[in-house]
């Protein structure tokens, strides 16, 4: 008797797990995230305004003009975190010390945000400021956090209660609390650095050195000494036990805008706006070597991570230097630009994107981990289609380049097999025959090529429409192969018999809401298109007929059926949205968490995940909602077995945001994460 009404008791926690999962998401099931430079969005003056690396060592974030606050592991680039809100421009970040929350103060409003990371929750919003905070920083147990804000006010927040505590009259960008949490440091404009005793605010003591405003102050980890930086373009390094410049370093031809210690204490960074990095030697002063990042957009931002191996600059893009020598080590964020589109290999081992940037990058869809990648057309140009062929066997790409190129690569060991060039602009749009003997490839100028694989020979050529710069936004075959649909930016689909190049039928014009992708049914019996106007269309696939319109909040640009055919998925600028083909009333599932700027869609060919690639230079695998793979299933091999469980018991503990094993998404691997294991054992088996 005691066991079963244990064993009611599991199944009820359990379904009441899977209950709140099912209400309360916003956020797609998400396996990893990649990218998340700032340039994206077209925006060629874009750069970071903040970064900060978490106490515990495991995260960066950085916050940068495009208005969102950006976190990633340490350990592998990884993206756990977008922190977006349209109302508000972030300016300046601070974790907390147990590294679960960041402070973001906003520009403009003077707000400061406290949000979790988890599940980016807005847990508290401190309103104090009248004008954007400039500066952030947490006392060392948590007890308190201080803002520096353009209003001319320094504030201290009690966080007990979210109280003011005391505030300074003074304008200042530079605020610090010493490694023990009795002082607070804050350089202002006169060029003065105080140090306040954090409790209750009293003056201590006046660094006066610098000859214009104070930018940036740092405590050294011992807390020995006090390193400044400034608009005179000087360093100071001051001795905390009486407050003597033992060291005035002047390297930096522009401002100084960052200084940070290595854990040790024995190496100060330094960066500017000369876009360069200094390290510099504490005890004696001497430059020890310098790092010219590629990007000399201005001014930089730096930090080391906490286990002291590396440094971390933040500009208009984000790298990781070796500490010990200043080598460059990896980029920190990813693609640079908005990724244009995307690709699931047949066998779902790999993930193709391209972007904007004019990279193609191949993923392993198990970890996130870069496979490989590669420019085909060159750095200064875009990527806007990619293909794989249906065993596998190659990957077509199409962009921009000036010759107008279709390049094909052999994905055994990425050799250029293929230039198919007689297309004069760029090329828009690619798609292979399901019985791969063919690929066919759209343009600007509304053409439509289709190319014979065995020998790359052109076959024919036909043009959809007028041409003259209606593009070709998307190619698709029936899955029986017989008929090609195109989609233009002339308003109108169009379904043809390629073989000889007629068109069966035309859909459209459809005025401003020209479709955008389109796509056949699993069963072939209905085409799908996305555009704007906020409605994606359902026909007969052999007529043309309207069957029905889902019309949501955002325009569906991007469209995809899952392979089972009972539901479509539907992306764009405000999130994503999951309906069953029957029911136009309302989505099954919208999600805007993570979800925002969709610019390219992809379902697995088995259903179990879905990809994304966003404006914001970010490319998202996430576990299909309405897919085969039962719940519990976290190697997604697709059965609930005794692997899953191993995996759940080795991480057992584990806290943080973004882990796999973490299945209820509450960032800590427990007793929880265990019963959907157990729950669920066996399903798919």
């Amino acid at each position: 008797m005691r066991s079963r009404r244990q064993r009611l008791t599991t199944m009820s926690v359990c379904a009441a797990l899977l209950t709140a999962a099912l209400t309360a998401q916003t956020r797609p099931d998400i396996l990893w995230m990649r990218g998340g430079n700032p340039t994206a969005w077209g925006n060629l003056n874009a750069y970071y305004s903040d970064l900060v690396i978490s106490p515990n060592g495991l995260y960066y974030a950085a916050v940068h003009n495009g208005g969102r606050v950006k976190i990633w592991r340490v350990q592998d680039g990884r993206l756990v975190r977008t922190i977006f809100n349209s109302q508000a421009t972030p300016y300046a970040v601070a974790f907390s010390p147990d590294s679960q929350r960041v402070a973001i103060g906003d520009a403009f409003s003077g707000n400061i945000r406290i949000v979790r990371i988890c599940d980016g929750v807005l847990e508290r919003t401190l309103q104090g400021h009248t004008n954007s905070i400039m500066s952030l920083a947490y006392s060392p147990d948590g007890s308190y956090l201080a803002s520096a804000g353009y209003d001319g006010k320094i504030v201290v927040w009690r966080l007990s209660d979210y109280s003011m505590m005391y505030q300074h009259n003074y304008y200042s960008r530079a605020i610090a609390f010493s490694p023990d949490g009795q002082t607070l440091a804050c350089g202002i404009s006169d060029g003065r650095v105080l140090l306040f005793r954090a409790s209750d605010g009293a003056l201590l003591q006046t660094l006066s050195g610098h000859t214009q405003e104070v930018y940036t102050v740092a405590f050294s980890p011992n807390g020995h000494y006090l390193a400044s930086g400034g608009r005179d373009r000087t360093l100071r390094l001051w001795r905390l036990s009486d407050g003597v410049s033992v060291h005035t370093l002047s390297a930096h031809t522009y401002a100084v805008v960052r200084v940070a210690f290595s854990p040790d204490s024995a190496f100060l960074a330094s960066s500017g706006g000369d876009s360069r990095i200094r390290v510099w030697s504490v005890s004696s002063g001497a430059l020890v070597y310098t790092i010219e990042p590629p990007d000399l957009v201005g001014q930089l931002m730096v930090g080391y991570t906490t286990d002291g191996q590396y440094l971390v600059s933040a500009g208009q893009y984000l790298h990781f230097w070796r500490a010990s020598d200043g080598e460059h080590v990896r980029d920190g964020g990813g693609y640079d630009d908005a990724v244009f589109s995307v690709a699931f290999s047949p066998d779902e081992q790999f993930l193709a994107t391209g972007s904007e940037d004019g990279s193609v990058k191949i993923w392993r869809v198990r970890d996130g981990s870069l496979a490989h990648a590669f420019t085909p057309y060159g750095r200064f140009s875009h990527v806007f289609a990619v293909a794989y062929s249906p065993d596998g066997e190659y990957l077509a790409v199409g962009g921009a380049s000036y010759a107008g190129e279709v390049r094909v690569y052999r994905t055994s060991d990425w050799e250029l097999v293929a230039t198919l060039s007689p297309h004069l602009v760029q090329i828009r749009s690619l798609a292979f025959s399901p019985d791969g003997q063919y690929l066919v490839s759209g343009d600007y100028y509304a053409t439509i090529r289709v190319w014979r694989v065995s020998n790359w020979m052109l076959e024919r050529t036909f043009v959809h429409g007028s041409g003259g710069g209606f593009e070709i936004h998307s190619l698709a075959f029936s899955p029986d192969g017989n008929y090609l649909a195109s989609a233009s930016r002339d308003g109108t689909v169009r379904v043809w018999d390629w073989r000889n190049g007629t068109t069966l039928y035309t859909t459209g014009p459809h005025d401003t809401a020209y479709p955008y992708t389109i796509t056949f049914s699993p069963d072939g019996q209905y085409l799908l298109e996305g555009g704007l106007l906020r409605t994606a269309r359902l026909r007969n696939a052999s007529t043309g007929a309207l069957v029905r319109d889902y019309i949501s909040t955002d325009d569906p640009l991007h469209v995809a059926f899952t392979p089972h055919g009972q539901h479509l998925v539907h992306g764009g600028f405000r999130g994503l949205f999951f309906w069953h083909i029957n029911n136009n009333t309302a989505p099954v599932l919208t999600y805007t968490d993570e979800a925002i700027g969709v610019r390219c869609l992809a379902v697995s060919p088995s259903g179990k995940w879905f990809a994304y690639g966003r404006l914001d230079a970010v490319v998202v695998l996430a576990r299909n909602p309405v897919g085969p793979q039962p719940e519990g299933d976290v190697n997604a091999d697709g059965c609930v077995d005794d692997a899953d469980l191993l995996t759940v018991l080795f991480a057992f503990g584990e806290t943080g945001a973004g882990i796999p094993e973490d299945l209820n998404k509450d960032c800590t691997v427990d007793d929880a994460d265990l019963l959907l294991v157990l729950f669920n054992f066996g399903s798919g088996c």
